[in-house]
């Protein structure tokens, strides 16, 4: 027989966080003295909703389903930004910029690596409905694409042409972090308020048990 799920209160609350935040993000561009706060604001949020995502909170419903590894990928690259961001601010106070590249590498490892791990769990996982299972990856490749232009470009584009070429695709991908947690904040509240259905075996008189 099918079992329907009910609302996915953990999706609901996971959408909204992700939607929160990318209008904190907003917030953040739009510059003056609101600048610093919104973007620390927007930062908690995308983690709280890493959090509650990838331990089902409060209803048990987690996007990389049963994966510990998923669950865990998801929380890293969802909490890493704001740790990334304390740690900064205390290494630029202290002016050393040796510390600083170091940690720039670093930022860049963990966080692709962190996405790409969580966006595979999440594809796998059964609890994702199979045509926006995808969805994450899209949204890891839009966000990490024109930083990997930008790399390529410090690298071939001539000094007087950098600078206009990185503020174009900069902009972009301020945009683009903006697009992605929002279109995926909607998503997942979709996605709860349309439960999908399971099969659950139901054996009848003299069907036999199992093997």
């Amino acid at each position: 027989m099918a079992a329907r799920r009910g609302l996915q209160l953990s999706w609901v609350v996971g959408g909204s966080l992700l939607i929160a935040s990318a209008t904190a993000a907003i917030a953040a561009l739009s510059g003056g003295a609101s600048t610093a706060p919104a973007s620390v604001v927007g930062g908690l949020l995308f983690a709280a909703a890493a959090l509650v995502l990838a331990l089902g909170i409060p209803d048990g419903r987690r996007v990389a389903g049963a994966s510990r590894l998923g669950a865990g990928a998801v929380i890293v690259f969802g909490c890493w930004p704001v740790v990334i961001g304390l740690v900064d601010g205390v290494l630029a106070s202290v002016g050393d910029l040796g510390p600083v590249m170091v940690l720039g590498y670093l930022d860049i490892v963990i966080r692709l690596g962190a996405g790409i791990v969580a966006v595979v769990m999440i594809a796998r996982a059964a609890d994702v409905p199979s045509r926006w299972r995808w969805a994450p990856l899209w949204g890891l490749v839009a966000v990490v694409a024109p930083q990997v232009l930008i790399q390529l470009a410090a690298a071939a584009v001539p000094a007087e042409q950098l600078l206009s070429f990185v503020a174009v695709v900069g902009a972009v991908l301020s945009v683009i972090t903006i697009v992605v947690p929002a279109g995926l904040g909607v998503l997942a509240i979709v996605y709860a308020r349309h439960p999908v259905e399971r099969v659950v075996p139901v054996y009848g008189p003299g069907a036999g048990e199992p093997s």
